[in-house]
């Protein structure tokens, strides 16, 4: 491949389906595509430099909640969002790297384990790619649909299939809300099947956007599936490279908290640890100039800077004492400690209050499918996210209507098993929300 790289340029990776499928991208839109079992020796140096270049983590590593925070400033949402992922998290939150991003007021949390993650950069380093960012593919690719499709109302029902040699990814949703993802194995039986789970069967005006490596193979299974019905079945423009393209365009992102970048922190690359460095290091130039220049003042200057160290430590014990809610009594480090878990003493009545507001308002919205449907509930497990329930119903019709208009009111539920007939010719039925 003979290529000039300019260093405006960014760079989509996709190692996600045991090769390099690599974009770079310009203002102007996509420079080049390019599919390789290996780096391409003109963009070495770029990939290992990696400073404006993104890589899909791998998909089954990622895990995807949806949070709905309270009504809050910015300033306390990013404070509180951990908080309420750590309730969800099946792991404990500090063994996770995880992003934040929002649609609206609804909040979705992007999470992998430490573990996965560090995997993953080993392998990329040794193939010598050294990305900046490291995204979750389902929200990179759907940013991507959102382009290419966009979406015809608010609530349009999407699923997008991205669809590997061996696995394939989907992420389902309404409007532009990413709300749910699954990944397994790519076989024509299981594209109906998973788009079924995901929707709790096939809703009215689906858009299906399928993209990837095996999407022919997805596109037949799913016009087989949905013939007859009222599905938009779409292919995506250069679908092998619709998530590469994705992460092109990602790799311009500037760092902020509505960002699904993953390498934050302890994995930070070293171009962010280099640009934020600079500031200092100009602050540091300039004030070695000033120094030389007032050096008769330096008396006064230096005392100038107790005074602001003085107030600076003031300033910031006030902080620490305003964000634990008390008095905090130790000094530097473990100042801060203490306020942290001040401030989580503070929080958790909140989470709890709106935990159990979500739960009574959800068990509300049973009542009416009950009644419509005439079903006679005996058992009731309901959290959050999930529903348990049995009950007794006139025929095998009416459960199934029930599990319809549970659909309607945004209950995601299947029977647990065929329903049992009883001796007066009631059916008795079980029925749980399904795993994603």
């Amino acid at each position: 491949m003979t290529m000039r790289i300019k260093a405006t340029e960014t760079l989509g990776v996709d190692s996600t389906d045991g090769a390099f499928r690599i974009v770079g991208m310009a203002r102007d839109g996509v420079v080049f595509a390019e599919s390789c079992a290996t780096v391409p020796q003109a963009l070495a140096a770029r990939l290992a430099d990696g400073a404006r270049c993104a890589a899909a983590a791998a998909p089954a590593s990622c895990l995807l909640f949806t949070l709905q925070p309270p009504d809050l400033p910015e300033s306390k949402l990013v404070r509180i969002l951990p908080s309420l992922l750590d309730v969800q998290l099946p792991l404990p939150l500090s063994e996770c790297q995880h992003a934040f991003t929002r649609e609206g007021k609804a909040c979705r949390a992007h999470a992998i384990r430490h573990s996965d993650l560090a995997r993953q950069l080993d392998t990329l380093r040794q193939a010598g790619c050294d990305p900046a960012r490291i995204v979750p593919p389902a929200a990179a690719a759907w940013s991507r649909a959102l382009v290419e499709f966009p979406p015809q109302a608010d609530d349009e029902p999407r699923a997008l299939f991205l669809c590997g040699s061996a696995q394939t990814l989907l992420a389902t949703g309404r409007g532009r809300a990413l709300e749910r993802q699954t990944v397994f194995k790519t076989d024509a039986a299981e594209f109906p099947k998973r788009l079924r789970l995901s929707f709790s069967g096939i809703p009215e005006n689906l858009v299906c956007i399928v993209a990837g490596a095996g999407h022919a193979l997805a596109s037949q299974a799913l016009r087989d599936a949905t013939s007859g019905g009222a599905t938009r079945l779409e292919t995506a423009r250069s679908p092998e490279f619709l998530l590469a393209r994705a992460l092109a365009a990602d790799a311009a992102r500037e760092g902020r908290w509505n960002d699904a970048n993953l390498r934050t922190g302890a994995f930070a690359h070293p171009s962010v640890t280099r640009r934020q460095s600079r500031p200092i290091f100009r602050l540091a130039a300039a004030l070695g100039v000033c120094s030389a220049l007032l050096l008769p003042l330096a008396g006064l200057i230096l005392a100038r800077a107790q005074t602001e160290a003085r107030t600076a430590e003031r300033a910031f014990e006030s902080a620490v004492d305003n964000l634990a809610g008390y008095d905090v009594k130790t000094k530097g480090e473990r100042a801060v400690q203490d306020a942290r878990a001040g401030l989580a003493a503070q929080f958790d009545a909140v989470i709890v209050d709106y935990r159990d507001s979500v739960v009574s308002s959800r068990l509300a919205r049973l009542a009416e499918p009950a009644a419509q449907a005439g079903v006679t509930l005996h058992h009731l497990a309901l959290d959050g996210r999930t529903l348990t329930a049995s009950g007794t119903a006139a025929s095998v019709d009416k459960a199934e209507e029930f599990i319809r208009l549970l659909g309607d009111a945004g209950f995601r539920a299947v029977l647990s098993e065929a329903p049992k007939a009883g001796p007066d010719g009631s059916v008795q039925f079980f029925l749980h929300t399904p795993q994603p």
